[in-house]
């Protein structure tokens, strides 16, 4: 994969930190506020609390487990080549953002819900799932690019 720019790079991390702090701060009025009460609704977009105890999609539900696979994929990813790679920053600040919630409450606050889809996530996941599919995206590029005949 392509090095990144050190500008890209500090752009990607304090767009990294700042998805953080948003989801952090989503997380923490819903939890002292949306809890147990009332989902918020717009057009397909609704609002909601939910205690997710899994991983991805509630999967995993033994917390000791999904903290230790949390924790080594990210320490995958920062000891990794791929930490270079702008989408793989994402990943990680999703898994990070996460990561602050099942230390902090014990499980992760999900609380986005589209009316066309019967998963409840938050914009940490929403960061995990398009880094990875950045990266993924990437690397089949890369891949093709070089088996391209001339």
């Amino acid at each position: 994969m392509q090095k990144v720019h050190r500008s890209a790079r500090a752009a990607a991390y304090l767009s990294a930190a700042l998805l953080i702090l948003v989801d952090e701060f989503i997380k923490f009025w819903l939890f002292f506020n949306l809890k147990r009460s009332v989902d918020f609704k717009f057009l397909f977009l609704k609002f909601t609390y939910v205690e997710n105890r899994g991983i991805a999609f509630g999967v995993f539900k033994r917390d000791a487990l999904s903290l230790c696979l949390i924790f080594f994929v990210v320490l995958f990813f920062l000891r990794s080549k791929l930490f270079d790679n702008v989408p793989a920053i994402f990943m990680v600040a999703g898994a990070f953002g996460n990561l602050i919630d099942r230390i902090s409450y014990g499980f992760v606050i999900d609380y986005i819900s589209l009316s066309f889809l019967p998963i409840v996530f938050n914009i940490s996941d929403i960061s995990i799932f398009f880094g990875t599919l950045f990266v993924a995206l990437s690397y089949y590029l890369c891949r093709k690019k070089f088996f391209v005949k001339r």
